[in-house]
């Protein structure tokens, strides 16, 4: 996990495909912050729900974003290769639940990506499986959901491009 450091030093991260702390804001001073990114994957730069759907895109070899009177926390979250459609949510689950029940079995194992949600707008967001009950329909997610998911929301394979930024606060 990055740590603050003196304004204007740097620090690499690499996002996860779930948000991943970047920056907190000093509130006893104006807080500037900017973002490269420098690795060849989009980068998604935002507040805690910050993800592919939400967030704001950092693209590879793109001029750096700078933000200035920076007052909240920012996160980023890594680019997500959306796959096909592998089931669909068995009941209605709201943000902060890391179980999820889907109505057929899921092909996958701990480590793997999935999208829960409908991709044609911005309610969707990236997972990371945790665990599979042997039936694979019950999935448990390594952190919990950041947003609420009607019954019937599908869920998509994805396969994770992890990005990496350069993170400067402070007067750039």
């Amino acid at each position: 996990m990055p740590l603050n450091l003196p304004p204007g030093t740097g620090q690499s991260v690499v996002p996860a495909v779930t948000p991943t702390w970047i920056f907190t804001p000093n509130t006893s001073a104006i807080n500037t912050v900017r973002v490269v990114n420098i690795g060849q994957y989009p980068v998604y730069v935002g507040g805690l729900g910050c993800g592919q759907a939400s967030g704001f895109p950092v693209p590879p070899g793109s001029r750096p974003l700078e933000l200035q009177n920076v007052t909240a926390t920012l996160y980023a979250a890594s680019y997500v290769s959306v796959g096909s459609s592998v089931s669909t949510l068995n009941a209605g689950y709201t943000a902060g639940t890391s179980t999820v029940v889907t109505s057929s079995s899921v092909t996958t194992a701990a480590g793997s990506v999935l999208v829960v949600g409908n991709t044609a707008n911005t309610g969707w967001e990236s997972v990371v499986v945790g665990t599979v009950s042997t039936s694979g329909t019950t999935i448990g997610t390594s952190s919990p959901l950041l947003m609420d998911h009607e019954s019937g929301q599908v869920v998509y394979s994805a396969t994770a491009q992890i990005g990496q930024i350069r993170v400067s606060a402070g007067v750039v």
